[in-house]
């Protein structure tokens, strides 16, 4: 009795989520209340010019679900800083461009007090950069844009907000009109802005931690504990242990077809098989140099 009970309940969740999902007003008035605490920092709260709360940079398609995840356990076991995920409550209320709105309210959004921030997919400058611990976790861009190939093109959530939502929908169609190669080169100038400017302002910097994604499917296990450690926090080994499952739960599992799943490969080196070498060689010569900066993804 007790199961079928909790599988209503379930059902019903996913039920009321499915409703608020298909209407782009609904989802994005219900995100005030599901990022709650995100709608007081950008709006109530007062803030703190002197806050140097943890940054965490990433890209799409890079595990930012995981990361997301990896984010509330350490908020949770260790209690030292709050998680505020500025860019998902930015997209499900609409905005049309998540990151020059983000950056337009960066002095009052950044500066909670025991607070960390992230995932953020874009460079945005917060006050008191150099003071704060910054986490700048990248994959391959070749393999970031074939996942966003699939990502935009077929399984992505729509965001809130009629606007911001016609105008994905409108890049959805754009992406399945193109094959896989014309999108990657398409969106090329994108990513690789985003790396130069993630190389410019925060590589090699005393304050700035750089994993990759491809340590992560390596060894999920050091790479946890190298992500706790550049929070300042200690690296506790039942932390690393549950961090690592977390990981390992959620890769995908089996070889089909999985281009309507937003976790759809979770491999690197898949540009290799999915791309033209033409394409490859094309994505190689205009990144090179920034490439090169990073010093861990071979041409």
């Amino acid at each position: 009795m007790r199961d079928i009970t909790k599988a209503r309940l379930q059902m019903s969740k996913t039920h009321l989520k499915n409703l608020i999902t298909r209407n782009a007003t609904v989802k994005a008035a219900a995100t005030y209340l599901h990022y709650g605490r995100e709608t007081l920092g950008r709006h109530v709260l007062r803030p703190d010019p002197t806050a140097t709360g943890p940054l965490l940079f990433t890209i799409e398609k890079c595990a930012s679900t995981y990361i997301s995840k990896a984010l509330a356990l350490i908020e949770a076991r260790y209690g030292q800083y709050r998680v505020y995920n500025y860019a998902g409550h930015y997209w499900n209320t609409g905005e049309l461009d998540v990151y020059a709105a983000i950056q337009r309210d960066a002095s009052r959004i950044f500066s909670m007090k025991n607070a960390m921030y992230g995932p953020l997919r874009r460079y945005v400058a917060a006050s008191n950069m150099d003071n704060r611990r910054i986490l700048l976790i990248l994959r391959d861009p070749r393999d970031v844009l074939v996942s966003m190939y699939y990502s935009v093109g077929y399984s992505h959530a729509l965001p809130g907000g009629r606007k911001s939502r016609a105008q994905y929908e409108a890049r959805r169609r754009e992406a399945r009109a193109m094959t896989i190669d014309e999108y990657v080169e398409h969106e090329l100038p994108i990513i690789r802005s985003t790396y130069k400017e993630y190389a410019e302002h925060l590589l090699g910097k005393p304050n700035v931690t750089f994993l990759t994604y491809e340590q992560l499917i390596n060894a999920p296990s050091t790479w946890a504990a190298a992500f706790i450690e550049a929070l300042g926090l200690e690296p506790r080994q039942s932390v690393v242990d549950e961090l690592t499952g977390i990981y390992e739960h959620g890769l995908p599992k089996g070889d089909g077809d999985r281009k309507m799943e937003h976790r759809r490969s979770g491999k690197a080196g898949q540009y290799a098989q999915a791309l033209k070498a033409e394409t490859i060689a094309f994505i190689d010569q205009a990144m090179n140099l920034d490439l090169a900066r990073f010093g861990v993804w071979e041409l």
